[in-house]
């Protein structure tokens, strides 16, 4: 029944990015800038043509930031009856050096700062868990094990990274709550 009320939006597009946009990665919360205005993405074109117009500012950082090379492959669901005020959640595939990855993040529109976003970026590494965290994250503190082989990494109060060994690897979570 729920179900029925939820619109799946399934988007891909294997092109190239806007040549107005800049070639690499910015953080969230710093939008790629072409004259003033951030060009929008597949991913917030796609979203904006839905209704989605409160988090489009928020979605263009989020999915630029997931997907930098400019190939956006997204499964967007959000609330038909009012997709301005509803959440919104995104799922992508990111190509990265290491492999493929999976990006989920949450949108949601408030009074605020006008929207709240969330993601969990998970990867997997050809190598231990230790190189990872000493490697790719040395700039986050070791805080705790979860229950012995599961580390937490800590990149202040809106970040955490969480290190999973896997095999002959290590999958990381990345955690990045933005307000």
């Amino acid at each position: 029944m729920l179900k029925s009320l939820i619109i799946y939006l399934l988007l891909i597009i294997n092109g190239q990015v806007l040549a107005s946009e800049a070639k690499g990665s910015n953080p969230p919360g710093q939008a790629q800038r072409t004259g003033g205005a951030a060009t929008p993405n597949q991913v917030t074109q796609a979203a904006f043509a839905k209704g989605v117009l409160k988090c489009s500012s928020r979605l263009q950082q989020v999915t630029n930031f997931a997907s930098p090379k400019g190939t956006q492959t997204a499964l967007l669901t959000f609330f038909p009856m009012d997709p301005d005020n509803g959440l919104l959640s995104v799922i992508q595939e990111i190509e990265a050096a290491e492999g493929p990855g999976y990006v989920s993040s949450n949108f949601a529109p408030n009074q605020a700062n006008g929207c709240q976003a969330s993601y969990d970026a998970v990867s997997f590494w050809k190598k231990s868990c230790q190189l990872v965290a000493s490697e790719v994250f040395k700039e986050l503190k070791e805080i705790k094990d979860l229950k012995g082989s599961i580390k937490v990494l800590d990149g202040g109060p809106y970040l955490k990274v969480v290190l999973m060994p896997a095999d002959r690897g290590c999958v990381s979570i990345k955690k990045e709550v933005i307000y």
